[in-house]
């Protein structure tokens, strides 16, 4: 099991969700096809999620519908920090 896979299970195992969706956006748009799969299906998918990103894809992997969970990415040291702070 190589890092990516450990990181994807214990993101799938804290989240618990029916389903989730996985976002593969390229120059060339969205990736159909990945929305409301069960976590095996993700995990199925990882190399070819793995070979999108590798290829300049933006990746996501977030609850199917209506969830609890905010998603921020590239944040910053400092950005993390005044998040963080102000609460």
């Amino acid at each position: 099991m190589d890092m990516t896979e450990s990181t994807v299970r214990i993101m799938l195992t804290a989240i618990e969700a029916p389903l989730y969706d996985v976002g593969v956006l390229s120059e060339r748009g969205m990736l159909p096809g990945l929305d409301g799969i069960s976590a095996a299906a993700v995990l199925e998918r990882l190399s070819l999620v793995k070979y999108r990103n590798a290829h300049g894809s933006h990746i996501y992997i977030r609850p199917s519908g209506e969830h609890r969970f905010t998603t921020l990415d590239d944040l910053s040291e400092t950005s993390l920090a005044r998040l963080s702070a102000d609460g």
